[in-house]
């Protein structure tokens, strides 16, 4: 039904494609992946979800100026650190859904943006 699941782990990717065009994912990753990070990891799943950068949220065991820039320069804008405390992945998590919720109440109301956004 549109759903799609992307899993990484220890240097190994496997995926469902999404069956529909539009989709959206909340990323929820640790910087290192094995031999990789969560930053190659998004970047290569940027065809098919655009926003990844946008919808993710980066954990990390030690949040230090590399990682900082990294996710700054990659427009990743949560980042938690171990350990992780559960309000906090909960806020960011509904500040992400939020986006979309609002988004979605837009189209809903408006039938000429949803028609404008579906020929896109």
């Amino acid at each position: 039904m549109g759903q799609g699941v992307r899993i990484y782990r220890s240097g190994r990717s496997s995926a469902l494609l999404p069956s529909r065009r539009a989709a959206v994912a909340i990323f929820i990753l640790d910087v290192f992946l094995g031999e990789k990070t969560c930053f190659n990891f998004l970047k290569s799943v940027q065809p098919t979800f655009p926003f990844a950068p946008r919808d993710s949220i980066i954990m990390t065991g030690n949040a230090n100026d590399e990682v900082v820039d990294m996710c700054i320069s990659s427009d990743i804008t949560y980042l938690l650190e171990k350990p992780i405390r559960s309000y906090a992945l909960k806020l960011a998590v509904r500040a992400i859904v939020a986006k979309y919720a609002k988004f979605a109440k837009k189209l809903l109301l408006d039938p000429v943006l949803a028609d404008h956004v579906t020929r896109i």
